[in-house]
């Protein structure tokens, strides 16, 4: 910080709210002779214990800082300590925020504490670990390893079910969990983007899920083919709107996802994870077509159709057990590897230059 026009409202001994210019010469501020240089319509007012400034500004030169209203700059609110005839004391590192980028003043910005960012952090951080993870290795698993470790029972299930069910549960907790902290963060509901209006379809198909999976009906029974068409549906189109919500945070100013060096690392490192999650259905796909090929199953082309994918007609292990068991762990590993590299990315600490952005 050093060499920057400042703007301080601020209340004086007397009591008397008022709008004047300050500056920064180095890591110190001072009031500017001209205390109304480069300002006009300055109002400022206490109302029920809170201070309120309005003002507009125009281009101004201080000390040889050339303030031009035509180009971007980096804006800094920050609450002062106190203020004195000489000028505005340091402001704790806490008490303030930044914006995320240069931005044109005549833009409407909005900046505000960040006490509790936290929650936004949080929130996308449950997200990412829900749906790029959870969801999508649950969802993997139902569809591929129906056959795969039968002699392994956990809990007295089959291993797919038992890992399938860990996997959805978590999806659908992690969602709620998520759900509850951003709405505590926006102190209610805020539909003005698709952002949070897809979130809401995720949120909702997500319990619809779960209420459908513990009502289903008996795999023998004339319903379970309409239940699996239904929990296919709506499960594929939850995981589907809930990996384009994710894509869409990046765009959001509230996650600051472009404050790194390559503004597109996070959109990067989403197309690399669908991407292997594609592959990963196509080469699983063309394996479950051999396999039942080697079974002589009654259904050798269900892995080429879309929707819930049919019995083989057998109960016995498939071959290429070890290499199924491989393609899982391989799946976990890149899933979690992408995952955890979004998550540090929500929860990234801004760097020195960041917080210490010049302000105009």
């Amino acid at each position: 910080m050093g060499e920057d026009s400042v703007v301080g409202c601020a209340v004086d001994s007397s009591g008397q709210a008022s709008v004047k210019r300050y500056y920064n010469p180095a890591q110190y501020n001072e009031i500017h002779s001209n205390v109304g240089e480069g300002l006009q319509n300055q109002i400022a007012k206490i109302e029920e214990g809170h201070l309120f400034c309005t003002f507009e500004q125009d281009d101004h030169e201080i000390n040889k800082i050339h303030v031009q209203f035509q180009k971007s700059y980096y804006l800094l609110l920050s609450r002062a300590g106190s203020v004195s005839p000489d000028g505005l004391s340091q402001h704790d590192t806490q008490d303030k925020v930044v914006s995320p980028q240069a931005v044109h003043i005549s833009e409407n910005i909005i900046l505000g504490a960040s006490a509790n960012n936290w929650l936004v952090q949080l929130h996308g951080g449950l997200m990412v670990i829900a749906w790029l993870l959870c969801a999508s290795t649950g969802m993997f698993t139902a569809r591929y390893f129906k056959h795969t470790h039968t002699d392994f029972m956990p809990l007295g299930k089959a291993f797919w079910f038992a890992l399938h069910v860990f996997c959805m549960a978590a999806t659908a907790f992690l969602t709620i969990c998520g759900a509850i902290l951003i709405i505590i963060k926006k102190k209610g509901f805020e539909l003005k983007d698709w952002h949070p209006i897809l979130g809401c379809v995720v949120i909702g198909l997500a319990i619809l899920q779960v209420a459908i999976a513990l009502f289903r009906p008996h795999p023998n029974t004339p319903m379970r083919p309409i239940f699996n068409w239904v929990h296919w549906g709506i499960g594929n189109t939850a995981h589907i709107v809930g990996i384009v919500c994710i894509f869409l945070a990046w765009d959001l100013s509230l996650a600051d996802l472009k404050r790194f060096g390559d503004e597109s690392l996070w959109l990067w490192i989403m197309m690399a994870v669908v991407l292997f999650h594609v592959l990963m259905h196509i080469v699983m796909s063309i394996h479950t077509l051999w396999a039942d090929k080697q079974l002589d199953s009654s259904n050798k082309k269900r892995a080429l159709f879309p929707g819930p994918m049919k019995p083989n007609g057998m109960s016995d292990e498939a071959p290429g057990t070890g290499f199924r068991t491989f393609m899982l762990a391989l799946y976990l590993l890149v899933m979690a590897a992408g995952a955890i590299a979004l998550v540090v990315l929500v929860f990234w600490p801004k760097s020195t230059k960041e917080e210490e952005a010049p302000t105009s």
